[in-house]
């Protein structure tokens, strides 16, 4: 979610330590923590054709002894769509757990996300005139599940060393259905 971020770096140039597909660079996104973003938020909106979003954002730290903080954002998005069988929805969360010591810091976050989308394809145009709402062929939907944990502890040494590292699981199922236009239909070619 949008709210999880605290800020964006673009590392440009081949950077491998990125993978193989950071050819031109990649980006680096820094994520909000409990620590440095304490508190809530709350965004509602809506609009046409069924238009509905949400937000929320809350953070927090243990003042005591334990160096625990917390840090969790979530979103969701709706919309009936302006032609018919097109409506989508898409939801994202994040969560994050963080512990600091004197030396150290461990974090444990995961993100999730969902998505039904529809984009129905081109409509010819005399059956547009009869009605602007109107489809060709349904449905055209991609379903998107994603969630990645990720786990990043960091150690000072002392005299200027550090210790760092990183484990993550990520996985990711993409399923679409389509109805696709027959190239022969109402007499025109291709």
């Amino acid at each position: 979610p949008q709210g999880a971020l605290r800020s964006l770096s673009l590392v440009s140039g081949a950077a491998p330590q990125f993978g193989r597909n950071a050819l031109g660079g990649a980006l680096a996104l820094t994520t909000r923590d409990g620590r440095s973003d304490p508190g809530l938020a709350v965004q509602l909106g809506g609009g046409d054709f069924g238009r509905a979003t949400a937000s929320l954002r809350a953070g927090g730290h243990d003042d005591g002894t334990t160096g625990l903080d917390w840090f969790l954002s979530a979103d969701h998005f709706r919309e009936d769509g302006w032609r018919a069988f097109s409506g989508s929805r898409a939801t994202r969360g994040f969560a994050k757990l963080g512990w600091t010591g004197p030396a150290s810091r461990i974090t444990l976050s995961a993100t999730y996300a969902a998505s039904d989308l529809n984009g129905n394809g081109l409509q010819e145009m005399r059956l547009l005139a009869a009605d602007r709402a109107s489809i060709y062929t349904a449905p055209d939907t991609t379903r998107n599940r994603a969630a990645l944990v990720t786990l990043r502890g960091e150690h000072d040494l002392g005299a200027g060393l550090h210790l760092r590292g990183l484990l993550f699981w990520r996985h990711l199922r993409t399923t679409a259905i389509n109805g696709d236009v027959n190239e022969d239909a109402l007499g025109q070619n291709p």
